[in-house]
């Protein structure tokens, strides 16, 4: 140890003491040393090893199938048989922590496709489940019948993973080198490694630096401030917008990297949208063609519209549309990144973009308005920072303005909106004026002209007489109910539902206000219980979802520790930053409010417009940490070209929502429309090459490449991803059923012209490749076993036509 303080200069005498200073430097020393040499590069190294395989055996997907003799068979239960399985140690099976295994069971030549199933409804129900639970495998037959007389043949499909226990080493592996690096950062040891990264950069750059400065002297390049600037800017701009693009790619190679439920529901095959991302697409679509909004996109259009703008620009090409979001979304992060790092430094850019990256990945792949609504709450949130800090009051009423428009495209926070109008006039208050009334009025004034852009796109391409957020009514009498949700109100009012259809948003308001003054007590009860379990939401140490696995668990309770002890910290910040943590806390306050009242139905992805408030109270506090007081951010140099910015996107994306489907509507080339087909069994699509669409093959060995680029994905790992569907996991049986249809099939989501609606057609792959603009096809609805499902109705049987 002596020689390493002689190296590093730090000499301890002999009348400085055992403990003296300089001999407790050289072993804190010694010890950050020996982390930063050893722990943290060893740490890294195999978790990224053990990660990587785990992730690339559950793509590859090697197998190896059993055929399980008779006699192996046991009988458990009334339906219940045990099969002990071969080579437990690398086929791994179910915990009573974990339900991951991904064995697939052949009852002769039909997949059971009901995994990790209670043994009790195994025993009690049977019909297909089983469970894979250490080494044996208990399961039941499709048909009840006892698998031992039935005469199939019973097979067991065994993958290839990394033994759970030795994956989640892995985790904490890379959990304790980020721990390491987040102390090391703290602590200031590090600082020689970002030296060298800044180092790295002009050696890197210096070309380049070169032809922007034109400047050559004896001593080497000049590297000017401006020059580093624009690379750094160029830099985070496309690492923003890269980086919000690993969503898709996720999503488009059938999730190696485990999606939410939102993901899953709202893409089948990681790319078809289903559900509510299909009702987005189709009122796109609809705008497109007839140039007006159904019922569900004029509730909040500018979604629906921006999305028709995209198809349009991309010719109809799903995917593209998509990319452009992803880009558009990465941008704004990204300059929100920048000018936090202006004020607070990298790292508070890097941790705000970790919350708004965690939550913005479950809404990329799909065509759900939380994409629009983080976008379009980032620029505003650019926007009325930069009007604050540089006193700049057209660019922080602006921000208003687009916080209100947000809203109304991704409902959620709206307790923000006026919270921020009256606290607009403390913020440009001075010395001579105590309140800014000024201010006040133009907030004010923002926040009407944001309703109005609404009420002008509802009055433009909306369906008449539909109540903008009309979907609320159902929110609110669940909450007047005592907080039973939304389907509450088409519980009691099912008939009136049904005939008035549009038109009983507003009766469903009257009655509730009618409830809330009856029984108001009951109100308040459920608004308190909402606000409970959001703040629980936010602020628990243990696992939030039973989705979650145990390392997001951890991180969930490093992240929360270092959060706490950041807000200790903040008080000796405040004052020199007092603008900046109101506004930020402003946006809490109104979140939580605003929790009371939807969390329980729409939960975090209501809050999409104000995860940026979230993500800077994040990134800020905890790069608080042992930082030294700053001097007031008002008086630093501005730096405005992110307010410029955000101000120019967000006026072009108002006036291509208001002008843009009125300039589709005059494109002479949609107005050459063919003659539709007098028969009730045709379709007619549009660019069908184009749409999302998928080939399901029944080949599960062959390597099917990436399936959004070829289109196509095996049985087993679709139905892998259909649990999560499982109003519609019967009606994918069927398809899949060779006996009813000829495989493999090819479905796909299209805008049928003729009966303008969208429907979900299965057919020859050939059909989707056509190049034509047109395709006419012969069509029948798929005539299903269960014709109550909303899915069967949608789906239509189609032959090319001769």
């Amino acid at each position: 140890m002596f020689s390493f303080i002689q190296n590093h200069r730090i000499i301890p005498t002999i009348q400085s003491g055992l403990f003296s200073e300089p001999i407790i430097k050289a072993i804190i020393n010694n010890i950050y040393q020996f982390l930063i040499k050893f722990i943290l590069p060893t740490c890294l190294i195999l978790g990224f090893i053990i990660i990587s395989l785990d992730y690339g055996l559950k793509t590859l997907k090697l197998s190896k199938t059993f055929t399980i003799p008779i006699e192996n068979i046991t009988s458990v239960a009334s339906y219940n048989y045990v099969i002990v399985l071969p080579i437990s140690s690398i086929f791994t099976g179910d915990t009573n922590n974990s339900s991951e295994s991904p064995t697939l069971l052949l009852d002769g030549a039909t997949q059971l496709n009901k995994p990790h199933s209670l043994h009790s409804d195994i025993s009690t129900k049977g019909f297909g489940r089983y469970s894979h639970f250490h080494k044996h495998l208990y399961f039941s037959t499709y048909d009840g019948t006892d698998p031992r007389t039935n005469g199939r043949q019973i097979s067991v499909k065994l993958f290839y993973v990394v033994h759970p226990l030795i994956a989640k080493l892995g985790k904490i592996f890379i959990m304790v080198a980020f721990g390491l690096f987040l102390l090391l950062y703290i602590n200031n040891q590090s600082a020689h490694i970002i030296l060298k990264w800044k180092k790295l950069q002009q050696y890197l750059f210096a070309p380049v630096i070169y032809k922007l400065s034109k400047t050559d002297t004896k001593q080497g390049i000049h590297v000017g401030p401006i020059h580093i600037q624009h690379i750094h800017l160029t830099m985070i701009l496309l690492f923003g917008c890269g980086l919000f693009l690993l969503p898709l790619i996720n999503a488009w190679m059938l999730f190696p990297i485990k999606p939410t439920n939102d993901v899953l529901y709202g893409a089948m095959g990681g790319l078809i949208p289903w559900v509510d991302a299909g009702f987005y697409y189709e009122e796109a679509n609809r705008l497109l063609e007839t140039g007006q909004l159904d019922y569900f996109g004029t509730r909040r259009p500018l979604n629906a519209i921006l999305f028709a703008l995209r198809l349009w620009a991309t010719k109809g090409n799903f995917e593209f549309a998509l990319i452009i979001q992803a880009l558009l979304c990465g941008l704004s992060v990204s300059v929100l990144a920048s000018l936090i790092s202006k004020y607070f430094g990298r790292f508070a850019a890097i941790l705000t973009i970790v919350p708004i990256f965690a939550f913005g990945m479950n809404y990329i792949p799909i065509t759900l308005s939380e994409s629009l609504g983080l976008t379009l709450g980032c620029f505003a949130f650019i926007l009325l920072w930069n009007g604050i800090l540089e006193k700049k009051l057209f660019l922080a009423v602006a921000g208003i303005f687009m916080l209100t428009v947000a809203l109304n495209a991704r409902a959620g926070a709206f307790f923000v909106l006026p919270l921020l109008v009256v606290w607009m006039g403390r913020a440009f208050s001075s010395p001579s004026q105590k309140y800014h009334w000024r201010a006040l009025g133009l907030s004010i004034l923002a926040l009407a002209l944001a309703l109005g852009f609404n009420v002008l796109l509802t009055a433009l391409y909306g369906k008449p007489n539909v109540m903008p957020h009309a979907n609320f009514a159902h929110t609110l009498f669940g909450l007047a109910s005592g907080g039973k949700g939304w389907t509450h109100a088409l519980e009691v009012y099912a008939k009136e539902f049904d005939s008035l259809k549009e038109g009983f948003a507003p009766i469903l308001f009257t009655k509730s206000l009618e409830l809330i003054i009856k029984t108001p007590f009951i109100f308040i009860e459920a608004l308190l219980k909402n606000g409970s379990e959001a703040v629980t939401y936010l602020f628990s140490f243990s696992k939030i979802d039973p989705s979650d696995s145990n390392a997001i668990a951890i991180l969930r309770k490093l992240f929360l520790i270092l959060f706490i002890f950041g807000i200790c910290k903040i008080k000796k910040h405040y004052k020199t930053n007092k603008n900046i943590f109101e506004l930020i806390l402003i946006g809490l306050i109104g979140s939580l409010l605003s929790a009371c009242f939807i969390w329980n139905d729409g939960g975090l992805r209501s809050f999409a417009v104000s995860v940026p408030f979230f993500a800077a109270a994040f990134g800020i506090i905890i790069s608080l940490i042992n930082k030294p007081l700053s001097p007031t951010l008002e008086n630093k140099t501005p730096h405005h070209w992110e307010g410029s910015l955000a101000v120019t996107i967000s006026g072009i994306l108002i006036v291509f929502s208001i002008f843009g489907p009125l300039i589709i509507q005059q494109d002479k080339h949609r107005l050459q429309e063919p003659q539709l087909s007098p028969t009730s069994t045709m379709i007619k699509i549009r660019n069908i090459s184009k749409t999302p669409y998928l080939t399901i093959s029944n080949d599960s060995e062959k390597s099917l490449g990436i399936p959004a680029l070829t289109r196509m994905i095996d049985q087993d790992s679709f139905i892998k991803l259909n649990p999560y569907w499982s109003d519609t996991l019967p009606i994918f049986l069927e398809l899949l059923d060779p006996k009813k249809f000829k495989q493999p099939i090819t479905i796909g989501a299209v805008y049928d012209l003729a009966s303008q609606a969208m429907i979900y057609v299965v057919g020859p792959r050939s059909i989707f490749e056509s190049k034509q603009e047109y395709t006419e096809l012969q069509a029948k609805p798929m005539v299903s076993s269960h014709k109550e499902n909303f899915f069967a109705s949608k789906v239509f049987v189609v032959q090319a036509k001769d």
